[in-house]
């Protein structure tokens, strides 16, 4: 599976706002998601270090997925099975947990578990 092509995949999802973002907007989206709420997301983009997806809000929020030899690691998430493509393709729907919200525009982490969407 590629994983190196995200940057044109997130300019290809018609839902994923183009431009800058202003205050007023970014006032709006921090205000929508709640960090510990559960939100639904469909996957935007995928690169080598984790899933871009679609949370609803204009801007894609980022599930790190790292291997385990590294200092943040996705609760759930099986690095070498996202790297061969098991999981995590464009289009997959899951729920994940909003974790952070800032601290600058555009920054929304979420976390998720892989072991209720695995795509094979």
């Amino acid at each position: 599976m590629e994983r190196d092509a995200w940057h044109d995949e997130l300019r290809r999802n018609p839902n994923v706002e183009s431009g800058p973002l202003t205050e007023t907007r970014w006032q709006e989206i921090t205000h929508s998601l709640l960090v510990g709420s559960e939100v639904a997301a469909t996957v935007a983009g995928c690169a080598p270090f984790g899933l871009w997806l679609d949370v609803g809000v204009g801007v894609p929020a980022l599930m790190r997925i790292v291997d385990t030899d590294r200092p943040v690691v996705d609760r759930g998430a099986d690095y070498e099975a996202y790297r061969r493509g098991e999981w995590g393709a464009l289009g997959t729907e899951l729920r994940v947990t909003v974790a952070e919200v800032g601290p600058r525009p555009g920054y929304i982490i979420v976390w998720g578990n892989a072991e209720s969407w695995k795509t094979t």
